[in-house]
């Protein structure tokens, strides 16, 4: 779906009256990635309040409120990931080892969240699509509880 425009930031409104879900893309020009996000939205009954910024979200209804909230907590990982990672420049080993320990039970963390996030909505286009998407990031164990359940 491509969708001109002039500004930084676009805000609109998508009313979809079809009964289909699916997950789709909404991106924009490849001169304006850097400045706008691209976006993943379910495409499902209701009205989806779509906003292209530098932080795309879409939201307004059941599914595209909880892609937005994995994805928030997606970003917010790897921001403090980022910060963790960029704070070991200059840093002594014993420090750096810390740091890494630190990054390692964030990845524990995300890992974590996933496997509930998955679990818990499971029997919807989210959750299959978060399943699909992170399933080798989870744990061995986790990975066979939740094929007990998708399956």
């Amino acid at each position: 779906m491509l969708i001109p425009f002039i500004s930084q930031i676009v805000n609109f409104i998508l009313e979809v009256i079809f009964l289909s879900e699916e997950i789709k893309i909404i991106r924009v020009k490849h001169l304006l990635r850097q400045e706008l996000q691209s976006l993943l939205i379910v495409i499902e009954k209701g009205q989806i309040n779509i906003l292209l910024a530098s932080i795309s979200s879409a939201s307004g209804t059941k599914q595209n409120d909880l892609l937005q909230q994995w994805k928030e907590k997606r970003e917010d990982i790897n921001k403090r990931m980022g910060n963790l990672q960029n704070s070991m420049q200059g840093r002594e080993l014993r420090e750096q080892k810390i740091i890494k320990q630190n990054m390692q039970l964030m990845q524990a963390e995300y890992r974590d969240y996933n496997f509930e996030f998955i679990k818990k909505y499971r029997n919807t286009i989210v959750g299959q699509f978060v399943y699909e998407n992170m399933k080798n990031s989870l744990s061995p164990e986790q990975q066979k509880e939740l094929e007990k359940l998708v399956n």
